[in-house]
């Protein structure tokens, strides 16, 4: 067989094993059809654990035609291929201890971003908030966004009066199993609730810091305020 590709890009077990194979095809586009061709190409773009497995699990003599050799190679590395995130993951994918919001929510969005169908931006906003830490999920669950932008800035706005010690007054915390119709289906081991009521009767106590506690309550004026990063 004449003028056979002399140089392939290698598989060396890890990654896609069908992405290699496209390339694998594009490179030997004019023996496409030509199995015997195809046979002997093949393990030339293998390296590594790839050719290993090759060698020892594979007679070309024993296949009838490529399309087995195809088969076999996409079961053997088909486990390399990363699943791509459901509905299901994402309801999951919580925020971490001692994560920050804005790197949380980045990662939540990576995630998302995977997903081969995707959810409109208002349901994403609202499993996030879902997923975030108590005492941040209690202060902000039912302030509007609207947008991811809006969330990061509100969040942060409220993670740092956290860290500050300025909603110290205003959390009730309490240890309750989560049965609600609504709720996410594993319970949550302690919900720090929000008191709406002590929040507004206490934040005339803490005037330093009323942008702060106005943005966690939703009820800021149109004047814009100063975002607080922690």
């Amino acid at each position: 067989i004449k003028n056979l590709p002399k140089k392939f890009i290698k598989f060396d077990g890890h990654g896609d094993p069908k992405a290699h194979l496209a390339m694998f095809f594009a490179e030997c586009y004019k023996f496409r059809h030509n199995h015997r061709a195809l046979f002997r190409c093949f393990p030339r773009s293998l390296e590594g654990i790839a050719a290993q497995w090759y060698r020892e699990h594979i007679n070309p003599v024993e296949l009838k035609n490529f399309d087995m050799l195809i088969n076999l190679f996409i079961e053997r590395f088909i486990q390399n291929v990363e699943t791509a995130p459901t509905i299901t993951t994402l309801c999951y994918l919580k925020q971490r201890p001692g994560e920050k919001v804005r790197d949380f929510i980045q990662r939540w969005r990576s995630s998302c971003n995977k997903m081969r169908d995707p959810i409109s931006q208002s349901h994403a906003l609202g499993l996030i908030v879902n997923n975030l830490t108590q005492p941040l999920r209690s202060l902000i669950f039912n302030a509007p966004f609207k947008s991811f932008i809006d969330l990061i800035e509100r969040a942060e706005c409220i993670e740092a009066g956290i860290e500050n010690g300025a909603f110290d007054a205003v959390i009730q915390v309490k240890v309750r199993e989560d049965t609600k119709k609504n709720s996410r289906s594993q319970n949550a081991p302690a919900n720090i609730v929000a008191n709406a009521a002590a929040f507004k009767k206490e934040k005339s106590e803490y005037s330093k810091n009323k942008e702060v506690m106005d943005r966690a309550s939703g009820s800021s004026s149109g004047t814009k305020t100063n975002i607080l990063y922690g």
